[in-house]
Order: structure tokens, then C-alpha cells, then sequence
């Protein structure tokens, strides 16, 4: 059988209020942690890492196979993450996370030849797309911003081996 998920979530979020910690950071870490203080949003702004939307759909097919050789099920599945605040917007004009969209595709072959044995590929990222996850938001206090990328496209596999009665 073929199945079908979809999933959809929309947020529309903003911060009421913001309290300012920069002297806190100061007292307690130092000075040059205090001009590195960043606030992660300013009151008005959205909310920090909620995207506006999100969408996550699966199709799996599962191979129809005789009960003896096991169930091979093949899927994909695609995510995409609408934009999203990193950091404040006074803190950087690089604030807002682009949207992205990441495809993942999985093989599933589970009690083979019914033998307790399992086997899996999957590839994540096919489309080896990239995207930022994470802005530091000190380009207004210290005049640049670190970024941190998502996960590269990568492959794998597992072997599994399950024993006892059961």
C-alpha cells in the first residue's frame, strides 16, 4: 500500500515584552561578555526560532512482496521551514532565517527472508541544500555575526539483529 502524511502548522507570534539582561551578563560574566550580549528578540518582534510556516509530507510504498522475503517499504519526505527569527532586530540586520526546503528518502526492509534481521538506507538532505540554522546576533555590538549551517547531505545504513525469543 501507498501512504500518504502531510502535515502544515502556521504561527503568527510576536513578543509582548522584553526585559534587558545586559547588565546581569555584565556583573556575572565581564565586560567583554556584556557588549556581546544580544538580546534574542525585541518586544514587537516574532518569536525567535518559530517559522511563520512548516510543512512536512511523507509518502512510503510498501513493496507487495511474499510474507517470506519480508517488507521492503521505500519513503521520502519532504521539509520546509518557512523564515524565522535568530536574533533580535536591533541586535543585527541579518535577524531573519531564510526559509528552506530538505529532502530525505529511506529503504526499510524489516524481517528478511524472516530472520530477525533488519536493514535500513537512508540519505538525508539529497538535494545537498544549504541553509542557515543559527545567527550569533552580535553584529550591531561587536560589527559581524557568526553563522551555523545545517547538516550537508549525508548517506547511511543500519544492520539490526534482534535476539531472543519474542
Amino acid at each position: 500500500p501507498l501512504t500518504l502524511s502531510v502535515s502544515y502548522s502556521y504561527l503568527d507570534t510576536k513578543l509582548l515584552k522584553q526585559d534587558d539582561h545586559k547588565a546581569e551578563v555584565t556583573a556575572a560574566a565581564g565586560p567583554i561578555a556584556g557588549l556581546a550580549y544580544a538580546p534574542i528578540a525585541d518586544a514587537g518582534d516574532s518569536l525567535p526560532f518559530a517559522p511563520d510556516h512548516n510543512v512536512v509530507t511523507s509518502l512510503n510504498y510498501l513493496l507487495p512482496l511474499p510474507s517470506e522475503i519480508g517488507a521492503v517499504e521505500f519513503g521520502a519526505t519532504y521539509v520546509y521551514v518557512g523564515k524565522q527569527r535568530a536574533t533580535a532586530t536591533s541586535s543585527s540586520p541579518y535577524a531573519i532565517l531564510d526559509n528552506y526546503s530538505l529532502l530525505n528518502l529511506n529503504l526499510n526492509w524489516t524481517g528478511i527472508f524472516n530472520l530477525p534481521l533488519d536493514f535500513s538506507v537512508f540519505g538525508t538532505n539529497i538535494l545537498d541544500k544549504h541553509y542557515v540554522t543559527y545567527i550569533s546576533g552580535t553584529y550591531n555590538a561587536l560589527g559581524f555575526d557568526s553563522r551555523q549551517l545545517g547538516q550537508p547531505r549525508m548517506f547511511g545504513g543500519r544492520l539490526r539483529y534482534t535476539f531472543g525469543g519474542g
